[in-house]
């Protein structure tokens, strides 16, 4: 065999060793990805079970105040309606992650500026009516009870 053709041998040996070093490399990376993905849906999962849902919070506070399930949503404007939206988005502001859009959006399509309003507006009483201020916290430590 003439050195030409073992130096080209060698270098088809080097090019062969090299391409299974990278599939292997690739796989490696494949199964890293693979892992990372589930990782991260876990971590999502835990979240999701860590906070609780708008729908859940809506119900809750319907049950609590004795209204119907469609206050949350309803265009009415009487009192008791007002307050438990009002006391339903202040729980949802202030257990989940859900933006003032979002909030507003679920119930009944209300704009960020109406949540802020009525967050403003409950804690205003909050800080001058006991009775509401017992309630928030009632209400508030009984979902996050829920949620462990």
């Amino acid at each position: 065999m003439h050195t030409h053709d073992m130096e080209t041998q060698n270098r088809n040996l080097s090019i062969e060793t090299s391409l299974r070093r990278v599939e292997l490399l690739l796989r490696e990376l494949a199964i890293a990805t693979a892992d990372l993905r589930s990782v991260k849906a876990q971590l999502i999962e835990q979240t999701r079970r860590d906070t609780p849902s708008i729908r859940l919070i809506q119900d809750l506070v319907c049950d609590h105040l004795s209204l119907p399930a469609e206050a949350m949503t309803s265009p009415i404007r009487t009192a008791p309606y007002c307050y438990g939206r009002q006391l339903a988005m202040w729980l949802c502001r202030a257990l989940t992650k859900h933006s003032l859009t979002e909030i507003g959006r679920r119930f009944g399509g209300r704009s960020h500026r109406t949540v802020e309003f009525a967050l403003g507006s409950l804690m205003g009483r909050r800080n001058t009516e006991t009775k509401i201020r017992a309630e928030m916290d009632a209400l508030s430590a009984y979902v996050r009870q829920l949620m462990n």
